[in-house]
């Protein structure tokens, strides 16, 4: 009787902590819509970069589908008997509107969608709470270690950390900067134990502190108070931390419980080999940076127009001294970053040309690392005609 007793009382609370994770990754996707609304149109002089050239539709198809995505996300909310249906066409809506332009598939739509597709699939299935919330741990702990292992890099350490937290150590005194340097260096480490040690019991509540601590990090750095930058991010990395606190906090499992458990896990399987697995490709190139949680590592590329100050400035009004960045473009246009693969800002730029004449001015320069071992940056520079 106790041992069923026991029983029940697990499924009630995984059971709880799933719609807890619905509501969550609901509410956090809604609140990034709202801050990136400019991206969800197609109207807008950044240019829309599908995912394959014959996937367009006009203006009004992206409207329709953000109404679409809104809407089922707030009613599933409302209505938890058709929370099925609802998760499924805002998922099918989200895909469709990130397929249509790649640069909307920011690292928090890829975190979103795949949480909500779990809390989908766990509903068609009628699947076990605990296998479904089991597959979106998989998930987060994939999330820290590669966001340490991507940092794991003199250029983050020597320069994307420093830049990351120069609001925190200029207002403090001398030996503040000293004090971030150390911290640069053991950043990455941190992120990886993070990931690991939220699966083990001993270390579990520590990596728990550490979650929050990382949150704290990013929101003085990125927030208000530090560069005030990219603020779609803050709300998500304290979505992040509360999907933490839903997945990992009072929960007993040990690591060779929860491996156990995965074996006939399907669900946890598929999330471990995207998570885990499918990063190791961005060593080689082969998979790309956002796939890889490759978040300001110094690793990912650069890219920014060059040319004609009066011809940039038909495009943005964040040129500087003949140069328009993409990231200045974007932050002040979309609210978001760019989508940093080489083959995106091409498309950019040949659409750029097209729309422009091919100005002889107009130069595409992208700064990108020697190789994934080698963060050390070489400049190229491509021309209309070059197209």
């Amino acid at each position: 009787m106790n041992s069923l007793h026991k029983r029940l009382t697990v499924l009630a609370r995984s059971q709880s902590r799933l719609q807890w994770l619905y509501i969550l990754t609901t509410v956090g996707l809604l609140i990034g819509l709202l801050i990136s609304l400019p991206a969800w149109s197609a109207v807008r002089s950044y240019p829309l970069v599908p995912l394959l050239p014959a996937i367009t539709l006009p203006p009004l198809a992206h409207s329709i589908l953000l109404l679409l995505l809104v809407t089922a996300l707030l009613a599933g909310l409302r209505y938890r008997t058709y929370q099925f249906a609802l998760g499924l066409t805002a998922l099918l809506s989200l895909t469709a509107l990130s397929v249509l332009d790649v640069t909307r598939f920011q690292p928090w739509v890829f975190y979103y969608l795949a949480i909500l597709l779990l809390c989908v699939v766990g509903l068609y299935k009628d699947m076990a709470s605990i296998r479904v919330l089991d597959a979106a741990r998989i998930a987060v702990g994939g999330m820290y270690l590669w966001s340490g292992l991507q940092k794991l890099n003199v250029t983050f350490m020597g320069e994307s950390f420093p830049w990351f937290t120069q609001a925190l150590w200029t207002q403090g005194p001398g030996y503040m900067l000293s004090v971030f340097i150390f911290l640069g260096l053991l950043v990455p480490f941190l992120e990886i134990a993070l990931g690991l040690g939220l699966f083990a019991r001993r270390t579990r509540n520590l990596a728990i502190l550490g979650s929050f601590g990382m949150m704290a990090l990013v929101l003085l750095s990125l927030g208000p108070l530090g560069n005030n930058w990219n603020a779609v991010v803050w709300p998500w990395n304290v979505a992040l931390f509360l999907s933490v606190i839903i997945l990992f906090w009072r929960t007993d499992f040990t690591l060779s419980t929860f491996l156990i458990r995965q074996k006939t896990n399907l669900l946890g399987l598929v999330v471990f080999a995207v998570f885990w697995l499918l990063p190791i490709g961005n060593i080689f190139g082969a998979v790309d940076h956002y796939l890889s949680w490759s978040l300001y590592s110094g690793r990912p590329p650069e890219a920014a127009l060059i040319g004609d100050t009066f011809v940039l400035e038909s495009l943005s009004p964040r040129v500087e001294d003949d140069r328009l960045p993409f990231i200045r473009w974007t932050l002040e246009e979309l609210q978001i970053v760019p989508y940093p693969e080489e083959r995106i800002f091409k498309s950019v730029f040949a659409d750029v040309c097209s729309r422009l004449d091919n100005h002889p001015s107009l130069q595409l320069e992208i700064k990108q690392s020697v190789s994934y071992w080698n963060t050390q940056k070489t400049f190229s520079y491509t021309s209309c005609s070059d197209i």
